[in-house]
């Protein structure tokens, strides 16, 4: 039986696992990875957040719990998978947690007949909330984001566009914006072909996309299902920042907190980037408000930790006003 080793000495952890097939019809090519909630807690990770994965090649996914009875040195992996990471069964993969980025704009490759037929849009819904690098391999096959959420529009879609075909179509990924491990966003532009171009500041060789290729701004009108959210929002923002006297007189204060969730790849990013559109916005990343309480501006497009996790944002006027459990409340 494989043993759980921890390398004490890496400032993130990595585990050493024996990988195995993932047979499950629920994960099948969806870039899922699941392991023994032993070695999640290990690496410090919460369920779904993202991993990277490395054999002969490194890739990344979200992680899961895996099954009961899994082997604590275990990592199940779907056929995709175990093939972007460079491994077959029974050899050792490396897991680790990385940081994950909201993709402005991606580019696959695939059969002429997707290629011909899938819009750029049913593209996005399919790999909605999936994890990938340059090179990887990713099916069509949408993943679940959780509760709330369906798959049903995008599987309609694909079938409207190729018929059966398209739940074995394997697609290539030539391209990512920014560089690295990124995941398919509301608002990210997905698109066929390379359109690629080295970055002058990757001194690895990686590939990004063009700069012209990139997502443009989304407006208020643009953020479809959300416009209540939005809404108050924007009202709640003016109140707390442009109008505190107003507060004051009906003894509140503007040291008060939001908290935008939901689901991974409904959109909370996009819709606070387009709300505080005309504001200085900062993110309070829980782990860092809990310990140095440091703030940095917001990167755009960037998703640290888990994926589809709770999201704490505020202006740079707002506080703080007390980190629990990295936190803010």
């Amino acid at each position: 039986m494989s043993q759980l080793e921890v390398d004490e000495d890496h400032a993130l952890g990595h585990l050493r696992l024996t990988a195995r097939l993932n047979t499950s019809a629920l994960d099948s090519r969806r870039g899922v990875v699941r392991l023994h909630p032993e070695a999640i807690a290990a690496l410090g990770l919460r369920e779904w957040d993202a991993v990277s994965l490395t054999g002969s090649r490194t890739t990344a996914a979200v992680v899961g719990v895996a099954p009961g009875g899994t082997p604590t040195g275990t990592a199940l992996l779907d056929d995709v998978t175990l093939s972007n990471a460079g491994v077959r069964e029974t050899a050792t993969v490396i897991v680790a947690p990385v940081t994950v980025y909201g993709a402005r704009a991606v580019t696959v490759s695939g059969s002429k007949l997707a290629t011909d037929s899938i819009s750029s849009a049913t593209l996005r819904q399919a790999l909605l909330g999936k994890v990938m690098t340059v090179g990887d391999t990713v099916s069509l096959l949408p993943r679940d984001l959780g509760p709330g959420t369906s798959t049903s529009a995008a599987t309609a879609a694909l079938a409207s566009s190729v018929g059966i075909t398209w739940t074995s179509e394997l697609l290539t990924v030539t391209g990512v914006d920014p560089a690295g491990p990124v995941s398919i966003q509301p608002n990210s532009v997905v698109s066929w072909g390379s359109g690629l171009e080295p970055s002058s500041s990757d001194s690895t060789g990686a590939h990004t996309i063009s700069p012209a290729r990139t997502a443009p701004a989304v407006s208020f009108d643009d953020l479809k299902g959300s416009h209540v959210q939005a809404g108050k929002l924007t009202e709640w923002l003016k109140l707390s920042l442009d109008e505190p006297q107003l507060l004051e007189t009906l003894g509140a204060t503007p040291n008060l907190g939001v908290l935008v969730s939901g689901p991974a790849g409904v959109g909370k990013a996009t819709m606070v980037r387009t709300v505080c559109a005309e504001r200085r916005l900062v993110e309070l990343d829980g782990p860092e408000v809990g310990g140095a309480g440091r703030r940095r501006p917001v990167e755009p497009g960037v998703r640290r930790g888990r994926v589809g996790a709770r999201r704490r944002w505020g202006a740079a006027d707002l506080r703080c006003r007390r980190p629990v459990a990295g936190h803010c409340r």
